[in-house]
């Protein structure tokens, strides 16, 4: 089952990933030109216009988005239209196979990038798919 959250945003977001264009880093929505699956949200809505372009924050040195730098600020949660059931403070979670336990679970986008899911992999698990 697809991430709940707008249609039209969600594609954008999932195309974005697997665009193979954005480096891909982890612990921080941006550090240099790199970014996390949601930072890759958060560039979207400030194309949109929905919040301003990020700041940088010398303070662990990368870069803020409407006073956020590891998770999803509640103005992008309110605009991409989530299900505030699959949030977990910022962190939108999806349902995934886990090959080291049985069965299906729920975890963070954050999580999965952090530990080493791809952008592809990610997006895969945002439409409903595995991902792993």
């Amino acid at each position: 089952m697809p991430l709940e959250m707008d249609e039209a945003i969600r594609a954008r977001w999932t195309a974005k990933l697997r665009s193979g264009e954005i480096p891909q880093t982890d612990g921080a929505l941006r550090q240099g030109d790199a970014r996390c699956c949601l930072g890759v949200l958060c560039d979207i809505a400030v194309t949109d216009g929905i919040i301003a372009p990020p700041t940088w924050c010398e303070d662990p040195g990368v870069w803020d988005y409407d006073g956020n730098w590891q998770l999803l600020p509640d103005s992008i949660l309110a605009w991409a239209d989530f299900n505030m059931h699959e949030v977990d403070g910022g962190d939108p979670t999806v349902s995934v196979s886990d090959p080291t336990l049985p069965g299906v679970s729920s975890r963070g986008l954050a999580e999965l990038n952090d530990d080493g899911w791809t952008f592809a992999q990610i997006a895969d698990a945002i439409d409903g798919g595995e991902g792993e």
